[in-house]
């Protein structure tokens, strides 16, 4: 698609339900981000599953006419509950028979100024880089040793707002089977590496409860982990995620107001011609040290997990382990 800019402008998607005021914030934000009226803005409004979504939905399927700022607005109404897994999977399958790459966020973003600027020119300028999965707008409430013109390379994948490419978005769905499970917690290396940090311990944990693999946060950084790939943040984060008032699917621990209370950048701040990539992992691993601190009930779990593994092999540990469950929650 042609664009005015020196740059693709791509399209963004956001599913929704039943948050009329996060909703309405997040498009506010990006209605006054630079680029917003060369932008698509394609939403996904999913069916009320019970009573007490309809009222916040009916406000939302009223106000998506009214939304100005963008070159077009196109909205799917669900006539059924997808679910916000679904329904996000059908905007992004839809926009990729038009584009070869988009802007997701969720409908509890709000965003600098300067957002659609970072992820439209970061997914230009790094999209045959095969070591980078994604642009995210996202970055941690941490004091990076640098300028706040550069940009951060890790490991930390955030999905509150970010850009990605559908070649690279395929084959990440590719490996992310059931034998990534199985290669993750059974491989050597990779279990060097996902026990590097507390953060990786709990991840190991949740990936063993996994039945079914979906591109969420913790699942895409143990992906980067183990494949050694990246992801692009910018020093000073251009996204606040306003689902810590307890509305949020993820972010129910209002007690992290780390995360509550962040302010977003300045695009005055921006230097938008930096090509300047810093490298950093020791800060990143210091701020999820402080977050997961209250956890070591998980860590020890992530611990005899691996020690069941490590004995019993994968299958049988799985097995052992699932049975366990079912014991406990009474399940027969």
């Amino acid at each position: 698609m042609p664009s005015s800019s020196s740059f693709m402008c791509y399209p963004i998607i956001i599913p929704t339900l039943n948050r009329f005021s996060h909703f309405k914030a997040c498009i506010e934000s990006l209605a006054a981000c630079f680029h917003a009226s060369e932008t698509e803005l394609i939403i996904g409004l999913d069916f009320p599953p019970a009573e007490k979504y309809i009222d916040g939905w009916k406000k939302i399927k009223e106000y998506i006419p009214s939304i100005k700022g963008f070159k077009n607005v196109e909205c799917f109404e669900r006539t059924e509950n997808y679910g916000s897994f679904k329904n996000s999977s059908e905007l992004q399958n839809y926009v990729l028979t038009k584009y070869d790459a988009y802007i997701y966020t969720e409908d509890d973003n709000i965003f600098s100024p300067a957002f659609l600027d970072f992820i439209n020119k970061g997914l230009e300028r790094y999209r045959d880089d095969p070591d980078v999965v994604s642009i995210c707008g996202y970055s941690y409430p941490i004091k990076w040793e640098t300028t706040a013109s550069a940009i951060l390379q890790h490991q930390y994948f955030s999905a509150w707002g970010y850009g990605e490419w559908g070649k690279k978005r395929t084959l990440l769905l590719n490996d992310l089977s059931s034998e990534f499970i199985r290669k993750a917690l059974t491989d050597k290396e990779s279990l060097r590496q996902l026990n590097f940090s507390p953060k990786n311990k709990i991840m190991t944990l949740f990936l063993f409860n996994t039945e079914e693999i979906s591109c969420i946060d913790i699942v895409r950084s143990l992906y980067l982990t183990i494949t050694k790939k990246y992801v692009l943040m910018p020093t000073v984060s251009l996204v606040k995620n306003n689902g810590w008032d307890g509305s949020g699917e993820h972010c129910c621990d209002i007690r992290l107001s780390i995360f509550k209370d962040q302010k977003i950048c300045d695009p005055q701040k921006l230097n938008k011609n930096s090509a300047q990539i810093v490298v950093f992992s020791e800060n990143l691993e210091k701020f999820q040290m402080k977050i997961f601190e209250n956890r070591n009930r998980n860590k020890v779990k992530a611990f005899v997990i691996l020690l069941m593994i490590k004995i019993l092999g994968f299958d049988l540990a799985k097995k052992l382990y699932k049975s366990f469950k079912e014991l406990k929650h009474g399940i027969k």
